[in-house]
């Protein structure tokens, strides 16, 4: 994919010959850093999947003005979608799952608090703005990556709360905790539950520290599935990885 490429969000219904301006972000990202100049082709994607060519017709580091030229193939997304759910780590560890889950294709992200979490809950002025900061992150991946869709993350939330909540009757959910059995591998329960057909993936995985017995028993209560990820201890941020990785080769998503 070419470094030119920009989020916007584009009004409904738009057609070539349409114009619209890039947000002051993407403006100044595009004159201040690739340094474009009017006439210059890019392509845009909306955050919903679908893609675009366009052309600068006015750049200015406040706003850059563009006409909309043809829409093209847009990276097509995994066909049963795949979520994550992950105990908050360290900032770097955190940041690391963000980033590659969304690489590597995940729907959606539900961060949230445990026992052995090293991140707190703040303040609602400090949540937001961590919750700022991974949208941003999850915009410049989508944009790294080729994607077309953006992926979603949802505010950080005690772990009670998270398997709380409601599930489709058709989605199938895994926890991946290293005190599964070693026989039940994540390879193995993907291959048993995705015979039920499940129109999406629920995966989950614990912090730093890992989850409590009575953690795993919320997530055993809430109907999920547990799996090992292989007989070594990994970290969080490779396990969280490593998961996401399997179940999209075990759908062909790979």
């Amino acid at each position: 994919m070419s470094a030119r490429r920009f989020l916007a969000l584009l009004a409904p219904g738009m057609v070539p010959g349409d114009h619209f301006e890039l947000d002051p972000e993407e403006s100044l990202h595009a004159t201040r850093v690739l340094r474009l100049k009017a006439g210059q082709r890019i392509q845009v994607f909306d955050g919903q999947g679908a893609e675009y060519v366009a052309d600068l017709v006015r750049v200015t580091p406040r706003g850059c003005q563009c006409v909309l030229v043809s829409e093209t193939a847009a990276v097509a997304e995994p066909a049963i979608p795949v979520s994550l759910a992950f105990g908050l780590s360290k900032k770097n560890a955190t940041d690391l799952i963000i980033q590659k889950a969304v690489e590597l294709g995940v729907d959606a992200l539900y961060p949230f608090f445990c026992e052995h979490s090293v991140v707190a809950p703040g303040t609602p002025a400090k949540e937001s703005a961590r919750l700022e900061r991974w949208t941003k992150m999850i915009r410049d991946a989508t944009k790294q990556c080729g994607r077309a869709t953006l992926c979603q993350i949802h505010p950080p939330t005690p772990l009670s709360q998270y398997v709380a909540q409601a599930q489709g009757p058709e989605s199938i959910s895994i926890l991946c905790w290293e005190k599964a059995p070693s026989k039940d591998t994540l390879s193995a329960v993907l291959t048993e539950r995705v015979k039920q057909k499940p129109t999406s993936i629920r995966l989950a995985i614990g912090p730093e520290g890992g989850l409590t017995d009575d953690e795993g028993k919320d997530f055993h209560s809430a109907d999920y599935a547990v799996a090992s990820l292989g007989p070594r201890i990994l970290r969080a941020e490779t396990a969280a990885l490593a998961a996401v990785t399997i179940t999209l080769a075990s759908l062909g998503e790979m």
